[in-house]
C-alpha cells in the first residue's frame, strides 16, 4: 500500500496542468486505494497543498512548490521516514534553530496557533 500511495502523491498534476479524478490516479481493481486517496486528498487540502473539488473528487497542486512538497511526502511514505521523530517530550522547545520538526509539542502548538486564529469559535485539541 505504501508504494501506491507514494505513487498516487506523484501523479497528482500539477497546477499549470488540469485537475484529474481521482480514480484515474489509482488502478480499478484497487478499490480500497481509491477510499484512502480520496481521504489522502481532504488531508493535503487542509495543508493547501492541494486544490481538491469534493463533488467531483478532481485534484491538483495548488503551486509548483506544492507539487514538489507531494513529491517529497511520497518519498516520506515510501522510504517509511517520519518528519517529526519525537511525540512524547512534553513542553514546547524554544531553540529556534532546530525548527517545527525538534518534537511533536513544538510542532503542535505552531499548527494550534495558526488553527486558534483562523478557527471561529475554536475547540481545544487537548480533550
Amino acid at each position: 500500500m505504501r508504494e501506491q500511495l507514494a505513487d498516487f502523491l506523484r501523479a497528482i498534476p500539477q497546477s499549470n496542468q488540469n485537475a484529474t479524478f481521482i480514480h484515474e490516479l489509482v488502478a480499478e481493481e484497487q478499490s480500497d486505494l481509491a477510499a484512502c486517496a480520496v481521504g489522502c486528498a481532504y488531508f493535503l487540502k487542509v495543508w493547501g497543498l492541494v486544490s481538491f473539488d469534493e463533488d467531483n473528487r478532481q485534484i491538483q497542486a495548488t503551486s509548483q512548490a506544492a507539487k514538489y512538497a507531494l513529491n517529497s511526502l511520497a518519498e516520506f511514505i515510501e522510504n517509511d521516514l517520519s518528519a517529526i521523530q519525537d511525540w512524547k517530550t512534553r513542553g514546547v522547545n524554544r531553540d529556534v534553530e532546530a525548527g517545527p520538526f525538534q518534537n511533536g509539542a513544538t510542532f503542535l502548538a505552531l499548527l494550534d496557533a495558526y488553527r486558534l486564529h483562523a478557527q471561529k469559535d475554536p475547540k481545544p485539541s487537548r480533550q
